[in-house]
């Protein structure tokens, strides 16, 4: 997701496609680094909390064309934010996304198991705005980061001594 912006009774969002075929590792989503150009999600709803730059799904129906870029009445969406989603490199580029235009990714290995900040930010080509913007919700958000960590920490550490 590349941009988010308030609208009427709801948010339009910014939406790069990225190729996709379920694939997941045991702790991590996996998409292509390839899409098929970019799309806008409009979404109604009165409060929307997403993390910039996430990766969503999005369900929806195709209700008209703005610009040469579609757009969809979304239905049902899922994120995963920064640290949760990888990518891969299956999939041809159609190279017709905005954001790809200058994309270049000599010598960068695109698929990880292990992800940082700057392991997005070098494959996506973040701008400084969005790299701040990052920056800032990890920063508002860390207390409660946290607490889901020592979460699933836990439940995890219980379900490894039960199997024992």
């Amino acid at each position: 997701m590349r941009g988010v912006e308030k609208v009427g009774d709801g948010y339009r969002l910014t939406i790069q496609n990225k190729y996709s075929t379920g694939m997941t590792d045991c702790h991590i989503q996996t998409v292509s680094i390839w899409g098929r150009g970019d799309f806008a999600g409009i979404v109604t709803t009165k409060e929307l909390a997403l993390p910039p730059l996430a990766l969503v799904r999005v369900y929806g129906t195709v209700v008209r064309e703005v610009d040469g870029m579609p757009e969809v009445k979304i239905e049902y969406l899922r994120y995963w934010r920064w640290m949760t989603f990888n990518f891969s490199d299956y999939g041809r580029d159609a190279g017709v996304s905005r954001f790809d235009k200058h994309l270049k990714l000599d010598g960068l290995r695109i698929y990880s198991s292990r992800v940082s900040g700057k392991y997005y930010a070098e494959r996506i080509e973040a701008t400084d705005e969005d790299k701040a913007q990052v920056k800032a919700w990890w920063a508002a958000n860390v207390n409660e980061l946290r607490a889901e960590f020592e979460k699933v920490s836990g439940e995890q550490e219980k379900a490894t001594k039960s199997d024992k």
